[in-house]
């Protein structure tokens, strides 16, 4: 930054570092209050150039440097905080899909199974393509949301367990949303899970929401952010 505006990094460096610790003064302080981001990045702007000038600077350059700093520091780390504070979640048991505000209180819950009849409950997780989606956690990400390509072509191969969606609408529905396992969640050597509907509830270790998945979907979309899965049975 101190460089393109033709500034010396030292002084730069300086405002910089001023900043960061008069604006965290200033941030302890309550100064404006912890929403009011203005009031902060003038602060900045002032101390930043202060420390530019007595370092040999100019004031101008300390200044916006001081901005800059606040800016992509102070004020990112409380969108960052604020984000986190919205967050919402997901969690499965074997019975149904539930969606959690971020108090951790179930606001929509979706009837849901996993694995094949027979095999839906906690100790067959470490069946491949008979017990359910293993214990753990799982990330849900938007642009990992799909939709069933109902072409002609598509449909004939599904009839025969072929193609992208082998088995078609009866088996996933029109949507699913593939899940990555996060941290220490143990697969037992399975992939390929995901959220999908079908028809027949039961699955292969995915979860299965049946007719419901249009309405989970339609809630995921409106969301819009990518989401943790917690697997307990």
């Amino acid at each position: 930054m101190a460089e393109l505006q033709c500034g010396k990094f030292g002084h730069g460096f300086a405002a910089a570092g001023f900043t960061a610790a008069g604006t965290s003064f200033n941030n302890s302080n309550h100064i404006g209050g912890a929403g009011y981001s203005v009031t902060r990045v003038i602060v900045a702007a002032v101390i930043g150039g202060t420390a530019s000038k007595l370092s040999g600077g100019k004031f101008a350059n300390g200044a916006a440097t001081g901005v800059f700093s606040q800016a992509f520091n102070h004020e990112t780390s409380e969108q960052r905080r604020v984000n986190a504070q919205k967050a919402q979640s997901l969690s499965f048991n074997g019975k149904s899909l539930q969606w959690l505000d971020a108090n951790g209180k179930v606001v929509n819950e979706w009837a849901a199974v996993s694995g094949r009849e027979g095999y839906q409950s906690g100790e067959f997780q470490g069946q491949e393509d008979k017990g359910p989606i293993p214990e753990g956690i799982w990330a849900v990400r938007q642009e990992r949301l799909q939709v069933r390509d109902q072409s002609a072509w598509q449909e004939f191969k599904g009839m025969f367990g072929l193609g992208t969606w082998p088995g078609g609408h009866n088996s996933w529905g029109d949507y699913r949303v593939w899940l990555e396992p996060l941290g220490n969640t143990n697969t037992y050597d399975r992939s390929g899970f995901s959220i999908h509907g079908g028809v027949i509830p039961g699955s292969a270790g995915c979860i299965d929401l049946c007719g419901l998945m249009p309405s989970f979907v339609q809630k995921f979309q409106s969301y819009g952010q990518d989401m943790i899965l917690t697997v307990k049975y």
